[in-house]
């Protein structure tokens, strides 16, 4: 991921030049499969995911 990918998203875009050097020290771009689980409800968060290109689908099952 670099710099001028995350600035275009308007969440991002008042953010500093230090925010980006930060956030992407430790960047690490990945693809999935179709139909990968990447993680489920109850899971420690330990990463921000950013998507590129494509869409992730969630959902939760319950008992009903």
């Amino acid at each position: 991921m670099t710099q001028h990918i995350t600035k275009e998203v308007n969440f991002f875009k008042e953010c500093e030049d230090d925010f980006f050097k930060k956030i992407n020290f430790n960047a690490q771009q990945k693809t999935y499969d179709k139909n990968k689980i990447v993680f489920i409800n109850g899971d420690k968060a330990k990463h921000f995911y950013f998507i590129q290109k494509g869409w992730v689908k969630l959902f939760r099952e319950t008992l009903d």
